[in-house]
């Protein structure tokens, strides 16, 4: 029977996140997940090495891949750690050149070609979606077959590279397999991130996959436009598997917007709480998709905390970013979600095309007014899959640097701007949230109750060290 092994490469807290990378939690890999349900079900030997969980570094990876010596090793990269995923490429190969490496995720879906060009130990790359492609690529693999017939590919043929027609959107995805969790090393390995600790052992799940807006700043390159949902039914029976066989407490939705479709939110949660499975979530939102309506069922199933993307306080900036939003609308879901006493988390961007120091400003000023309970801020990142990412020399200084797309590092410099400047509004705009006593001692009472202590004691005097850099010029 052929194996396959497959793997996230290694990389630090610190080329995951930046400086602040200590407080940012470890989940369970959900794509391998699937990916290795789908293999193992089609008959395949299968699986998974998570290296973060694990601890383990590059050279280990290879160690133990080259150890079980499998016919094929499956990697996922994202931008910023495709390098990683190369070096690992090569490593195995040097030592077992006969095993056959396909990558896939968002970096090689957004620059297949250019991908395979830099990287010479990735035989095959996986464009798109790839729970369908993965089995017919090993299956065609296994028959001898033309590797042409095999959609949503790119492959090396007599010194060239050939890509095949795209692979078809997953319409029904209750098809799909339940992922292989079981291959996974144990949960309590896994930790949220410290913005999202409650307590009790955690899963993240998505019900839907898609997104059918369009800002500018995110790759859509595997999933695409067209959301298309699981049903309740099937998104509950894996609650319920996860919480009977794993013990889990707490499920963190990945979906890019949980509340797309107001009906299937609220009968979600109707099935979820007549299901009496106790757990607790949180999930991500877009203002303009939420109401008091929505939240009350979500909260009366467990929902605790809900992820708004505000993104500025500029009204210009969310038109730059075509949004489709408005500042009022950000503030009055706010405060229905805080009357109903949820935590909620906001996410902004700074560095935007035509960003000023003016936009930063005013998106400083608005969030000081909100009530929020977390901040996460990101450095504008136009990674390869976004709409703006080829034409964001028009709008600033763009430094492509693999390593850094993470929106942990300002790549990209607006006209006007310079690095100097947005290191200051980054660490400012974090120093005035996080360091109000509420704010702060709140954390701390989090750390305190946690199982994971050390580590975020370690990430919060890395977080306070990064923000509280002595600067000589203010702005």
């Amino acid at each position: 029977m052929a194996k396959i092994i497959f793997v996230y490469p290694p990389l630090t807290s610190y080329q995951r996140y930046g400086h602040l990378g200590k407080v940012v939690g470890i989940l369970q890999p959900l794509n391998l997940c699937y990916l290795a349900a789908s293999t193992r079900q089609a008959g395949f030997a299968t699986e998974i090495i998570d290296s973060s969980a694990l601890g383990i570094e590059l050279d280990e990876v290879a160690r133990l891949i080259n150890k079980v010596c499998p016919e094929y090793v499956g990697i996922t990269a994202t931008t910023c750690s495709i390098n990683n995923a190369g070096m690992l490429a090569r490593l195995i190969k040097q030592q077992n050149p006969n095993i056959t490496i396909i990558l896939g995720g968002t970096h090689i879906s957004s620059l297949p070609k250019e991908t395979l060009r830099v990287f010479d130990g990735i035989d095959i790359g996986v464009i798109g979606e790839g729970e369908e492609v993965i089995v017919d690529l090993l299956n065609a693999c296994k028959k001898s077959q033309d590797l042409r017939e095999v959609k949503g590919i790119i492959f090396r043929n007599n010194g060239e590279l050939v890509i095949t027609h795209r692979q078809e959107l997953i319409e029904n995805l209750d098809s799909l397999p339940m992922p292989a969790w079981d291959l996974l090393p144990p949960f309590s390995r896994y930790i949220p991130s410290l913005v999202r600790l409650r307590g009790g052992s955690v899963a993240s799940l998505v019900t839907s996959r898609g997104c059918n807006e369009v800002c500018i700043f995110c790759d859509k390159s595997v999933c695409g436009y067209k959301i298309r949902s699981h049903s309740p039914e099937y998104v509950i029976n894996l609650i319920r598997h996860l919480s009977e066989c794993y013990r889990v407490k707490e499920i963190i939705f990945k979906d890019p917007n949980f509340t797309f479709s107001k009906p299937r939110v609220l009968r979600f949660c109707q099935q979820l709480a007549e299901s009496k499975i106790n757990i607790k979530w949180n999930c991500m939102v877009r203002a303009d998709t939420i109401d008091h309506e929505v939240l009350s069922a979500m909260k009366s199933c467990g929902c605790w905390q809900i992820s708004v993307g505000i993104e500025s306080g500029s009204q210009k900036i969310l038109d730059v970013l075509k949004k489709g939003i408005c500042i009022e609308q950000i503030k009055d879901a706010i405060e229905i979600a805080k009357k109903l006493k949820f935590d909620v988390l906001g996410y902004i961007i700074i560095g935007s095309p035509l960003e000023t120091e003016e936009t930063i400003k005013e998106t400083m000023e608005f969030v000081s007014g909100l009530r929020l309970d977390s901040l996460k801020v990101n450095y504008f990142s136009p990674y390869p899959g976004s709409p703006i990412y080829a034409d964001i020399s028009k709008f600033g200084i763009f430094e492509n640097n693999w390593d850094q797309l993470n929106a942990a590092h300002p790549v990209f410099i607006p006209f006007g701007l310079n690095e100097e400047k947005m290191n200051y509004f980054y660490r400012k705009i974090l120093k005035d949230f996080y360091f109000r006593p509420r704010i702060f001692l709140g954390y701390l009472k989090k750390i305190l109750i946690s199982k994971a202590i050390l580590r975020y004691l370690v990430g919060v005097l890395g977080f306070v060290r990064c923000i509280s850099k002595n600067n000589e010029k203010t702005y």
